[in-house]
This record gives C-alpha cells, sequence and structure tokens, in this order.
C-alpha cells in the first residue's frame, strides 16, 4: 500500500511537465456550463484553459475562455516563447497583435477572480504543494487573453460577432460571476456567517 495518490499523481504530472517544457495548461468546464463554477448541466457554455507555471519565468499566467483546446494551448506556447525572445503580448484594450491565426490582446483578471475562488484550482493545489512564486516580478499576476472575432472586433466592441461575445465573457468586466469560492475561502465564510447569527 502506497500513500501516493491521486492528487500526488497529478501534482507529480504536472511538476514534471513544468520541469520539462517551463509551464502547463489545464483545460476546465469541457463539460456543459454557462460560467466557470457552474455546476448546471442545462447550459452549454465556455471551456477556459490556462497555465500553471509562467510566474516562475516572470510572467503572467495566462486564462483563455471559450476557445477550442487546440487554439488555447498554441497561444499560452505562444505567449510562453514569445517571452523567452524578449517579445511582449499586447496589454490592455486598446493593443493588439496578429499571430498564429487570430487576432488577440490580453486585459488583466481581478486579483479576488484568482486568489480567493476555484477559477484556477490546480493552479492553487501545484503551487500549495511545491511553494508559491512570486507575484511582485509582474505588473499583473493572471491575464486573460482575449481574442477579436473574423472581422478584428473584441467582446467589448459595439458590433463584435454575437458568438465571439457568448463563448468569451471578460472575466475583469464581471469578475462576480466567475468566482467558485476556494474551500478555505467558503469555511471562513461559514464561520463568519454564524458568529453573526449568535
Amino acid at each position: 500500500m502506497t500513500n501516493f495518490d491521486y492528487f500526488d499523481e497529478q501534482m507529480f504530472d504536472m511538476a514534471h511537465r513544468i520541469e520539462r517544457f517551463g509551464f502547463t495548461t489545464m483545460a476546465v468546464n469541457t463539460g456543459g456550463c454557462s460560467v466557470p463554477g457552474c455546476s448546471s448541466p442545462e447550459h452549454s457554455g465556455p471551456t477556459w484553459t490556462y497555465s500553471i507555471g509562467m510566474l516562475e519565468h516572470e510572467h503572467p499566467e495566462i486564462v483563455i475562455v471559450g476557445a477550442p483546446l487546440a487554439q488555447a494551448y498554441n497561444l499560452i506556447d505562444l505567449a510562453f516563447r514569445w517571452h523567452h525572445l524578449g517579445l511582449v503580448l499586447p496589454c490592455g484594450r486598446d493593443d493588439r497583435t496578429t499571430a498564429d491565426g487570430a487576432t488577440f490582446t490580453t486585459v488583466p483578471v481581478p486579483d479576488r477572480c484568482w486568489t480567493e475562488s476555484d477559477l484556477m484550482a490546480f493552479w492553487h493545489n501545484y503551487y500549495r504543494s511545491v511553494g508559491w512564486p512570486g507575484i511582485d516580478c509582474v505588473d499583473d499576476p493572471v491575464v486573460q487573453l482575449v481574442i477579436a472575432d473574423e472581422m478584428g472586433r473584441f467582446p467589448w466592441d459595439e458590433r463584435c460577432d454575437a458568438g465571439c461575445v457568448d463563448s468569451q465573457p471578460i472575466i475583469a468586466d464581471d469578475d462576480s460571476a466567475w468566482p467558485r469560492w476556494n474551500r478555505a475561502t467558503r469555511r471562513s465564510s461559514h464561520r463568519s456567517n454564524r458568529r453573526r447569527r449568535r
């Protein structure tokens, strides 16, 4: 009998991929749901893919919402390669670049969406087991990479394709829709509520 359980195996696998490739990715919500954290089987919604290990290279972690998995993986890999070539991703709603068949930019993800939620649960699990990376080396520790529609319009643009808008909600525009509080935050919240009732 061994103490090496499934969780340890996952963390070991992540550590191996990060050691070998410099980072790894996690795809979430590949089933039916309308927003990350939703458990409703009635609504099909966007997947989201995020990086683990980018901060170790002094680069923000990346979240991509609603993109096909292959495209999300390719764009995260592109960001990693660019960083090591001394290039930077576009940042902000007025900046953009085209590469790998997509026009995209990045926008910051509000801190509470990744520090106090399950939005990036495997990121939290991994760094809880190996030690947290420094986040003061980058302006925004987590950014959302946003992909424009075929006409080069982003979800915040007035005439953006409706499919692009629906499949790619911008976390910064409605951060209350995204977090699922992690276990420690939920417990703390329950304890606070019980104290208030007394």
